[in-house]
C-alpha cells in the first residue's frame, strides 16, 4: 500500500482523440486507457510538440468487400462496424495512440462515404489525406500514387483496412528501424491440424507415422513498414499486390524482415470472421 498510487491519472478509452487531450497533464507523457470498469485496455501517448512523432500510415481502403455482401452493397468495407464502431475508425484511433500524425487513405469503392465520415482528420486528432484510385491497383499498386514529400522521415506504415488487432505499432516501427530493414512484413502464427495420419517414407519403406500432426505457418498479417526507396520498385498505373513486391525484394536480396505478432489479430474480410469478432465479449 505504501508503493501503489491510489489515484492514478487515466483516460477513458471510449472518448474520442480530441476529448482525450483534455485529460493530459504537463508532467505526464503516457496514460493508461481504461474502460467503464476501470480495466486497462490501451495506452495514450501525449504529443506535446517537443518530441512529436513523424510516423505516417497508408491504409488501403478502396476494396469492394465482396465477401461482406450484403453489408458492403450500401457502405464501403472501411465503414463496416466492429462492435459498434467502423473498423477504419478503430485502426486510426489505435495509430493515433501510438503517435501517428498523418494518415493517407487509398480509396476507390464508395469513396465519398469515407471522405464524408473522416474529412481532414482533425476531429480524430490526425491529418488525413486521400489517394483516389482510378482503377483496382492491389495492396501495393496505389503506393505509386503517394507523394513521398508528404511523408516525413524515411519509413511509413502500410496496412489493410479490414484488420482488428492490438499490435504494438511503436514496437513495430522500432523493430524496422533497428534492423535497418527496407521492408518489414508483420506475420501471424497459423496452426493447421492435418486430420489424417501423415506417413513418412523412403522410397516404399515406411519410416515414421505422425498421427494428425499440427503444422505451424507464418502468415501475412496485412501490415507492413516500408522505406521510401521501395516505392520506386512499384510499377505505375497497374495492379500490383504486396506479396509481389516482397518477391521482387527477395530476388534482389534486399534487407527485409518479418515482425511476429503475438497480440490479438483478426482479418474481418469474411462474414464469418466479422460475426466472430462482433460476438466477442469486450
Amino acid at each position: 500500500k505504501s508503493v501503489f498510487n491510489p489515484s492514478p491519472i487515466s483516460i477513458p478509452s471510449y472518448i474520442d482523440a480530441n476529448e482525450r487531450k483534455k485529460y493530459e497533464q504537463g508532467f505526464v507523457d503516457i496514460y493508461p486507457l481504461i474502460d467503464n470498469k476501470k480495466k486497462v485496455v490501451g495506452v495514450h501517448f501525449k504529443n506535446d510538440g517537443k518530441n512529436i512523432s513523424t510516423n505516417c500510415a497508408v491504409i488501403m481502403s478502396g476494396g469492394l468487400g465482396k465477401r461482406l455482401q450484403p453489408i458492403t452493397a450500401k457502405i464501403p468495407k472501411a465503414l463496416v462496424e466492429v462492435r459498434g464502431k467502423p473498423i477504419l475508425l478503430r485502426i486510426i484511433e489505435s495509430l493515433v495512440d501510438h503517435g501517428f500524425i498523418k494518415i493517407i487513405l487509398a480509396v476507390n469503392y464508395k469513396k465519398e462515404a469515407i471522405k464524408e465520415y473522416f474529412g481532414d482528420g482533425k476531429n480524430f486528432g490526425v491529418e488525413i489525406v486521400y489517394l483516389d484510385e482510378k482503377m483496382r491497383m492491389g495492396t501495393a499498386g496505389s503506393l505509386s500514387l503517394v507523394n513521398l514529400e508528404q511523408i516525413s522521415g524515411n519509413n511509413f506504415l502500410v496496412m489493410n483496412c479490414d484488420i482488428v488487432t492490438e499490435i504494438d505499432y511503436t514496437a513495430l516501427m522500432n523493430f524496422h528501424r533497428h534492423n535497418k530493414s527496407l521492408a518489414t512484413m508483420c506475420v501471424n502464427k497459423f496452426n493447421f491440424k492435418i486430420p489424417y495420419g501423415v506417413i513418412r517414407t523412403e522410397k516404399e519403406e515406411i519410416i515414421k507415422i505422425d498421427e494428425k500432426p499440427v503444422v505451424n505457418f507464418n502468415v501475412n498479417a496485412g501490415i507492413y513498414v516500408l522505406n521510401k526507396k521501395v516505392v520506386k520498385k512499384i510499377p505505375s498505373d497497374t495492379f500490383f499486390d504486396m506479396p509481389s513486391l516482397f518477391h521482387h525484394l527477395i530476388e534482389d536480396k534486399e534487407n527485409i524482415f518479418a515482425f511476429p505478432i503475438h497480440e490479438k489479430w483478426k482479418d474481418i474480410g469474411q462474414m464469418e470472421d466479422l460475426n466472430s469478432v462482433n460476438s466477442e465479449k469486450t
